[in-house]
């Protein structure tokens, strides 16, 4: 029922995406994690109140990614799938090329091709804007988080909870 071109173009895409996650991800959580949790122990040895608080709006700023990415996957898997519909348009076309000729159908066969790969395009916009989108949205999150805690870090040194050494290393850390 599949060509073998299409079957071609899903495990080149799925190659693709499994070399960038071992490429990229892989060393990055595995760099993450220990460092995380030193960072988290020291701020925790200088203030426990501080800590709980930073954990608790780090809690906050994971969900947003995970939520996004799930879009992301979603849109990714919409867009592969647009994507083989034009390829395979195109592979038919081709392999139909004479008749198409004869009946004077090039005109519709190419619209149709174009259809189907401007719907691809527009999906891959799509997923672009919700990129921007999610990139802009974590920078700001995470300057409000650094705010929320110099606040609240400000707070503890004023009421004399928190010397000011601490506050700084603490920011440092984060």
């Amino acid at each position: 029922e599949h060509t073998a071109g299409e079957y071609l173009y899903k495990f080149e895409n799925d190659i693709t995406m499994v070399i960038e996650f071992i490429s990229s991800s892989l060393p990055q959580v595995i760099s993450i994690i220990p460092r995380g949790l030193f960072i988290l122990l020291i701020v925790c040895y200088l203030d426990i109140k501080l800590a709980f608080f930073c954990l608790a709006f780090i809690g906050l700023t994971m969900i947003l990614p995970y939520k996004l990415n799930q879009a992301m996957r979603k849109m990714w898997e919409d867009f592969t799938i647009f994507n083989e519909d034009a390829f395979k348009w195109l592979q038919e076309i081709f392999s139909q090329m004479l008749l198409i000729k004869v009946f004077a159908k090039e005109n519709s066969a190419l619209e149709s091709y174009l259809q189907r790969f401007n719907r691809a395009i527009a999906e891959r916009m799509r997923g672009l804007k919700l990129e921007l989108a999610a990139n802009f949205t974590g920078s700001i999150l995470s300057r409000l988080l650094v705010g929320v805690i110099a606040l609240f870090g400000g707070y503890q040194v004023i009421s004399g909870k928190l010397m000011l050494g601490s506050l700084a290393a603490v920011m440092v850390y984060l």
